[in-house]
């Protein structure tokens, strides 16, 4: 198993709400001066293989939706640039060196299957320390991809909201990754601990109330906290 450090207040999208809609660079380092001490960020590529933030599969583009991967990077920071109507788009790479600057780790989630080999040639380009990032990987077969790329990179086990529904208990006993990445629904303090015994560190959220923040870490003693409001979190 590869190593991971351990975070506790991770913020989700960076500070996705005090700087909207997140996953920009503005919004890492307001959510590090929120108090966060690693940011989840979403992870896709554009037309030419540059590997950019952003949540959504789909930006508006000339009153239509068009898949990020349909567009060069160039091209949509153009459309940023005449529409206005969204953010433009910040590169991985720029997200890497954010990070290290501000000495936080960075949870990845992969949103785009098939990009596992631009993953870890950028991962080598910047240096970034394996042990300060976790990947949410998103399938069985980019876990896969991604140890045979390097060993060293911890991968998550990750649970989309809605899969809530279908999520058995008994996954637990087959999970063989350095982490979890799961909705605050599916934690409790039982499946915590049993993911402590398989020496799996536990992310959970994301969660907005200061009470479901203080029932995760106080009472399920999971390892991180993901939160829009990483200065809330801090503060508990």
């Amino acid at each position: 198993m590869a190593d991971a450090i351990r975070y506790n207040r991770i913020a989700h999208h960076g500070a996705g709400v005090l700087c909207p809609p997140g996953n920009t660079i503005e919004a890492i380092h307001l959510g590090v001066d929120a108090g966060a001490d690693m940011i989840e960020i979403d992870v896709r590529t554009t037309r030419d293989e540059i590997l950019v933030l952003e949540h959504n599969t789909f930006r508006p583009s000339a009153g239509r939706d068009v898949p990020i991967k349909d567009l060069s990077f160039s091209q949509w920071q153009q459309i940023a640039e005449e529409e206005h109507n969204a953010p433009a788009l910040a590169t991985l790479e720029a997200a890497f060196n954010a990070a290290a600057s501000r000495g936080v780790g960075l949870l990845l989630d992969i949103k785009d299957g098939g990009i596992e080999k631009l993953l870890a040639r950028l991962i080598r380009k910047v240096g970034a320390d394996p042990r300060t990032l976790m990947l949410a990987a998103p399938s069985d077969a980019s876990k896969v991809i991604l140890r045979s790329l390097d060993p060293r990179l911890p991968i998550a086990h990750k649970i989309e909201p809605n899969d809530v529904e279908s999520f058995s208990p008994k996954i637990i006993d087959t999970i063989n990754t350095e982490g979890v990445f799961w909705p605050a629904k599916l934690i409790t303090k039982e499946r915590v601990a049993r993911l402590i015994k398989k020496e799996v560190l536990v992310y959970a959220g994301p969660v907005s109330a200061s009470q479901e923040m203080r029932r995760l870490r106080d009472e399920c003693k999971v390892h991180g906290v993901v939160t829009e409001f990483p200065d809330v979190l801090a503060t508990i």
